[in-house]
């Protein structure tokens, strides 16, 4: 007897279902992995800059020169803009605070490398036993500069960390949260349903949206050796209900 019509589009429903959870969940697998490295790099080089320009080593414009070189010398290099590098800096000095027992040196400029002024470390938080180290390693570059812009206290950072880890706002929204609605001074008073669990079938899909961020996709396509054109695109913006969205990797240069 032959399966019915309804049969096979239960089955076959119930088959997408499954693939489609697993493709999801690998691609959150593989989405982390490079947002962690990208995290450590960032930090490594905030702390290069931040070392380098605080300490008055380098006069002014070194930081745009910097980033005019490197595109210079990575053709179709993404990212690193001047402004872009400043946020790698302000990255830094946020939780400069972890680099004592958490970095290691991966990269010494050849002239110099007993000097810390010439050497680039790559954040580690194995030594960093009382730190979410999971929460801050799982939210976007982005994210983590819109914390620092609009929360100024490193508990309340780390309560927006957590928050971004748990509900996965976009990078549009957060400011709002933390500004508007204040939820790290309002935790008490806030309606029960005013922040709700994702659903666990949902996090997956919530992840890979919370790291359709430039940033990240710059840091992806470069590595992968694509031509700048390559990947444009459109990454949903949460302003109007998710109507509107924005065309990122729009420019041969960047943004910056």
């Amino acid at each position: 007897m032959n399966p019915s019509p309804d049969n096979i589009s239960r089955e076959i429903s119930s088959a997408v279902g499954q693939i489609r959870r697993a493709i999801l969940q690998s691609q959150e697998r593989a989405v982390k992995a490079v947002n962690q490295e990208q995290l450590a790099l960032y930090y490594g080089i905030g702390r290069f800059l931040s070392t380098n320009t605080r300490d008055k080593n380098w006069g002014m414009g070194v930081i745009e020169g910097i980033s005019n070189q490197l595109r210079q010398e990575l053709p179709g290099l993404r990212g690193f803009g001047t402004r872009q590098l400043k946020n790698m800096r302000s990255f830094y000095e946020a939780w400069s605070h972890l680099d004592a027992n958490s970095a290691i040196a991966i990269a010494e400029l050849e002239e110099s490398s007993n000097n810390e002024h010439n050497t680039i470390w790559q954040l580690q938080l194995a030594n960093c036993p009382d730190f979410p180290i999971v929460e801050f390693l799982s939210i976007s570059f982005t994210h983590h500069i819109r914390i620092i812009e609009n929360a100024k206290d490193t508990d309340e950072r780390l309560f927006y960390i957590r928050y971004c880890h748990n509900y996965k706002p976009t990078t549009e929204l957060l400011p709002t949260l933390i500004k508007k609605h204040d939820l790290y001074h309002n935790q008490d008073s806030l309606p029960n349903n005013f922040v709700q669990a994702i659903p666990d079938y949902k996090q997956a899909f919530h992840a890979i949206r919370l790291f359709k961020d430039e940033y990240l996709l710059d840091f992806i396509l470069h590595h992968a050796g694509l031509p700048p054109t390559y990947g444009r695109g459109y990454i949903q913006d949460s302003r109007r209900g998710g109507a509107r969205t924005r065309q990122t990797l729009a420019s041969e240069g960047g943004t910056d």
